[in-house]
């Protein structure tokens, strides 16, 4: 038996990450899937299981060649990205500070920035004097030329 034998493709679109997934039904069955994944899995002819996912092996994930996927242990894939993913250091838009992100929150930061979010922050202060200054009209724009005026103001006093 073929792997999606009774499913049809209805629809390939690019997601806000910029990776493809796939819409396949059977009439009865409707699923939304990675687009790598369906192509493993298709190649393979084999489902993967739910301790395996698809790694890119040039690191590229829009590169979706089937040369480049690979069936990896989701532990082995996670430790990987761990080793890609060094701590980054980055400056606060709110208030300047400096500060480090790692693991997780460096994840969500590097997400967010891909999704054109303003941030990362130094802290939840910060974020809400900086969401308060945009929920109030001052627009982003407006509040990096406050910062710089702020900080530019400060070095003539200093």
């Amino acid at each position: 038996m073929e792997v999606y034998e009774d499913y049809e493709i209805k629809n390939i679109y690019e997601n806000k990450d910029g990776r493809l997934r796939v819409y396949i039904s059977n009439g009865k069955k409707h699923k939304v899937i990675s687009y790598p994944k369906f192509l493993l899995e298709k190649y393979l002819n084999r489902y993967l299981t739910d301790t395996e996912t698809v790694h890119h092996r040039d690191g590229n994930p829009i590169n979706n060649d089937i040369e480049n996927l690979e069936v990896l242990e989701r532990k082995i894939h996670c430790a990987k990205d761990v080793i890609r993913n060094r701590p980054v250091r980055f400056a606060c838009p709110e208030c300047g500070k400096e500060f480090i992100l790692e693991g997780k929150r460096l994840c969500d930061a590097i997400s967010n920035r891909k999704r054109h979010r303003a941030g990362p922050f130094c802290n939840k202060h910060c974020a809400g004097k900086y969401g308060a200054k945009v929920q109030n009209g001052m627009s982003s724009i407006e509040s990096e030329i406050a910062k710089l005026e702020k900080y530019k103001q400060s070095e003539e006093n200093a």
